[in-house]
This record gives structure tokens, sequence and C-alpha cells, in this order.
């Protein structure tokens, strides 16, 4: 039963970690803005950074939320 809740652990743990790698690339977009209005390049940039974050964040979160559904399940009932 240790084992398993550790396997858990792990898991959301790095499915969390996912979720803030994809926060930190949408904030790395941020700093480009102002910028953009004397180069406009850094618009380019902060706007694919904003895609990708998006997109990254959306799946992060998805593959989270099912896992810490499935964890609270596990928890209340015999896995």
């Amino acid at each position: 039963m240790a084992a398993a809740a550790r396997r858990h652990r792990d898991t959301l743990t790095e499915t969390r970690a996912r979720l803030d790698t994809a926060f930190a690339l949408g904030g790395r977009a941020v700093p480009y803005l102002p910028l953009a209005v004397l180069w406009w390049p850094a618009a380019l940039i902060a706007l694919v950074a904003a895609v990708v974050a998006r997109h990254r964040a959306r799946l992060a979160a998805e593959v989270h939320a099912e896992l810490v559904e499935s964890a609270v399940t596990c928890t209340w009932t015999a896995c």
C-alpha cells in the first residue's frame, strides 16, 4: 500500500511540476510586451510564448486534474 501511495505522490508531483513549467513560460512572455512597442519582433516572441504556454498549461492541467481525481477516488475506495 505504501509503495502505491508513493507512486501516486511522485506522479502528482511530476504533473504539478509540468503545470508550473507551463505557467513559468507564460510569465516569460510578459516582459516582451513593453519591448514590443519599440521592436516589433518582440510582439511575435510574446505571442508565440503565450500560445505555447497556454497549450502546455491546458494539457498539464487536464492530466493533473485526472490524477488528483483518481488519487481521491483511490483514497476513498479500495484501489
